[in-house]
């Protein structure tokens, strides 16, 4: 018996990165490592379509309590040690991990969802403007900046997440009237912070 879907998990890496450009799910492959893997993983996964409904789940910078980017994020702020990543510029498209798992539940039973769907909040933020929302969340400075050459010699190749970024947005689920659990980086926070303790 064939699968009524198969979901694909993949990144909004596929976009490339850009300072100005906006993203949604009818944007082209962009340049670049990241993009080119993600474009490439999709091909494979689209192969499926012939025998099922295929969702292309991209995900962007996924916030959880225990693991991913979100506890190396909020480290420094601990010690207060916190600033700047790279000139604080660049966007950053995340999204709370709940919501990932309700959209995720979504794309399974909803048949109308099919090809790239961008798992994002609707609320990107400049890396800046997130590494002050910690700061205050957590009642700490911002004030240390990490350099690019220290977060290229620390990350590789990965560092260009963090230090390029991008402005995605979730068009397909406004369309389907979603209603995000945290629309907002600071409820988002908060929420992630307080699971914590």
């Amino acid at each position: 018996m064939k699968p009524s879907v198969f979901v694909n998990a993949s990144a909004i890496g596929y976009y490339g990165s850009s300072r100005s450009a906006t993203y949604t799910e009818e944007a082209e492959a962009g340049e670049g490592f990241l993009a080119t893997v993600t474009r490439e993983w999709e091909n494979a996964a689209k192969r499926a379509s012939d025998v099922t409904r295929v969702v292309l789940a991209r995900l962007g910078v996924v916030l959880g309590r225990d693991g991913g980017a979100f506890p190396r994020m909020i480290a420094p702020y601990h010690f207060f040690l916190g600033g700047r990543v790279g000139d604080g510029t660049q966007w950053i498209s995340w999204i709370h991990i709940d919501d990932v798992a309700c959209v995720l539940e979504r794309c399974i039973a909803d048949e109308r969802i099919d090809g790239p769907m961008n798992l994002t909040a609707p609320q990107p933020v400049r890396m800046d403007e997130f590494g002050r929302m910690i700061a205050k969340t957590m009642r700490r400075p911002h004030w240390l900046p990490v350099p690019e050459s220290l977060l290229r010699l620390l990350l590789g190749e990965m560092s260009e997440i963090v230090l390029k970024g991008q402005k995605v947005l979730p068009e397909k689920l406004r369309a389907l009237g979603y209603t995000f659990q945290h629309d907002s980086l600071e409820k988002a926070i908060r929420d992630l912070l307080a699971k914590r303790a």
